[in-house]
């Protein structure tokens, strides 16, 4: 299932990390068309320009920054067992701070420092990952908190299944042969799990706990999850297609050499702000560690207890 991109006039199959365009038909394709002489596989071809892979991955995260905005939650801030963890959505990066580690995800890299040494690891994702951790913000924002999104984290089997495995990795524990190979080991993980090892170190044990004993998500709950954190809303879409059209989101980019600053106003020099749009009703969006939706009503997750919410 690819997903199109209209602003950009591309399909992205993001599970298998290809970009497609649409051929133009002559005057002959379309007559063998018409007699079913032509295969569909043969209408699009495929896109290796790294610019262009570039503008898709820089117009996703201008979709995740519109859809924060919308929902009011641009920023978290929360203490987790007297740890200081943040999350912050811009319009062309997602920052993510702990008390010994800095994540930036842009669209050319997953970058990690260590806050104690300054060193920095980085990663230049595939577009399986970087979807995956674009999932992993809308997930985020579906929750509404990061103690209700590493709930649902502690309850997704693949999640559950390589937590367990590496025994929780600890980070800021150095392994043997000392640097900064942790850093390393945990871009590694790709862009479904990294969020979620992350946060979950400032819970420490107590998140190891909770991912051993919380139970799993179901089929139809994972298949529920799956299809609202990939949808998008027709306003946003609208939003993002009408920035496109009076910026080019992939022109300048962003720093590379270093980590950028983290005070950095929202937005910076790279887009026009939009108005914000914030969805009535509370952020809490999960009753409980267990269940999904409270008593606001916000489209989706039926399955889970709660009223429809959109994400």
């Amino acid at each position: 299932m690819m997903e199109y991109i209209k602003a950009l006039n591309l399909y992205v199959d993001w599970e298998n990390g290809k970009i497609y365009r649409k051929k133009e038909k002559s005057f002959l394709d379309n007559l063998l068309g018409i007699f079913g002489k032509s295969q569909e596989e043969g209408d699009y071809e495929e896109v290796t320009s790294p610019e262009l892979e570039k503008k898709v991955r820089s117009y996703k995260l201008y979709e995740l920054y519109t859809l924060a905005q919308k929902a009011g939650k641009t920023e978290f801030k929360e203490n987790l067992n007297g740890q200081e963890v943040s999350v912050k959505i811009e319009p062309q990066r997602v920052t993510v701070e702990t008390p010994s580690v800095v994540m930036e995800y842009t669209p050319d890299k997953f970058a990690l420092r260590d806050k104690n040494s300054g060193q920095v690891q980085e990663k230049s994702p595939t577009l399986q990952e970087f979807y995956q951790m674009y999932k992993e913000i809308r997930k985020l924002l579906a929750a509404g908190s990061v103690q209700q999104y590493l709930s649902l984290k502690a309850r997704e089997p693949q999640f559950k299944q390589a937590y367990l495995q590496s025994g929780g990795m600890q980070l800021g524990q150095t392994p043997s042969g000392g640097g900064f190979s942790w850093g390393s080991a945990l871009l590694g993980l790709g862009g479904g799990l990294l969020l979620g090892y992350l946060l979950g170190s400032a819970l420490g044990s107590s998140f190891a706990e909770e991912v051993q004993n919380a139970p799993e998500l179901t089929p139809e709950e994972q298949s529920q999850i799956e299809e609202q954190v990939s949808a998008v809303p027709e306003d946003v879409v609208q939003e993002v297609e009408k920035t496109v059209a009076m910026e080019d989101i992939a022109g300048e980019g962003l720093p590379t050499e270093e980590f950028s600053n983290t005070d950095t106003p929202e937005g910076g020099d790279y887009f026009t702000q939009l108005n914000e749009e914030v969805l009535d009703g509370g952020n809490d969006l999960f009753a409980d560690a267990d269940s999904f939706g409270g008593e606001e009503d916000f489209g989706g997750f039926d399955d889970f207890g709660g009223d429809d919410f959109d994400i």
